[in-house]
């Protein structure tokens, strides 16, 4: 085949012509190639980090770029160890879920005891919330095999474990939040009992899509800032959903149902902790702190 024309590849890369050099190619591709070529460049806007572009071609027609980063490693080479705050972050991590999970688990034992918590309001949050992730089941890749039963099995089993985990939260944390923080609990209480339509649940409900647009708007300025100041362009945020539309109508929708389950799940171990702390330092305000430091370690 003729020679790649790799120039435009290598110009969408934003590296600077003049620090580019040939090298051996040592990356393979992620597809078939019957071409290999790679350089090595200096990162756009910052001379001291030193990177390499692997390109292969297949027919005479580029089929594969990448940019190996200086901190990249091969897929089989062992991990670097994290320094203390990794270590520590994932210590948290595992700790903060047997405790959240353990004194969750006492709490609503000893609330159905005494007759405490709204076991109806519990069943339909958290039958609503297994509901939710079952749909995610619509969004795999389906094929005519004796497979699909173990694939609808194992979204099932993810759904029930949703409803257990939502079940048992809920009767823990409901009983001791209308005492401590009653106002949190009324337009929940509304739609638990189908009052959509209710002025207050309308004006929680804009309240709550205020504060996910400022969020949106906050994750496009911490792409835009960087580079309308002078300096390098940040890489788009992108998580597990980002790419999900391209695959069709159902995919979108599941991803929209996906999101919304993931951060309805997300909340009660926050939630959970602050009450934990709340309890033992019987103040508000130093159980913020304490959970925002916790948080801080655990993401940060």
């Amino acid at each position: 085949p003729a020679e790649v024309d790799w120039e435009p590849l290598l110009r969408a890369t934003g590296v600077d012509a003049k620090t580019l050099a040939p090298v051996p190619a040592e990356w393979a591709p992620p597809v078939f190639a019957d071409q290999r070529a790679a350089w090595t460049a200096s990162w756009p806007g910052k001379p001291g980090v030193p990177i390499r572009i692997e390109a292969a071609a297949a027919c005479g027609r580029a089929v594969s770029l990448r940019i190996v980063e200086p901190w990249t490693r091969p897929a089989e080479e062992p991990a670097p160890q994290g320094g203390f705050w990794n270590r520590a972050s994932r210590l948290v991590d595992v700790l903060a879920f047997v405790l959240v999970i353990t004194v969750a688990g006492f709490v609503a034992l000893r609330n159905v005891r005494r007759g405490r918590g709204d076991r109806r309001g519990a069943l339909r949050i958290a039958l609503y919330l297994g509901a939710m992730r079952l749909l995610w089941f619509l969004g795999a890749h389906h094929a005519a095999s004796p497979s699909e039963e173990e694939l609808f099995v194992a979204h099932l089993s993810y759904s029930m474990f949703r409803v257990g985990l939502a079940y048992v939260f809920y009767l823990a944390i409901e009983p001791y939040a209308r005492r401590l923080w009653p106002r949190m609990l009324v337009s929940w209480v509304r739609v638990l009992e189908g009052r959509f339509r209710d002025p207050l649940v309308g004006r929680e409900i804009l309240i709550g899509c205020t504060v996910g647009a400022f969020g949106a708007l906050l994750q496009i300025l911490q792409t835009w800032i960087p580079g309308a100041l002078g300096g390098v362009p940040a890489l788009p945020s992108f998580g597990t959903w980002s790419l999900e539309s391209l695959r069709g109508t159902v995919p979108t929708l599941v991803s929209i149902v996906g999101i919304h389950t993931q951060q309805s799940t997300n909340v009660i171990f926050p939630l959970t902790l602050l009450l934990l702390f709340r309890l033992l330092l019987r103040r508000t305000g130093p159980a913020l702190v304490v959970v925002s430091v916790l948080a801080m370690v655990l993401f940060y």
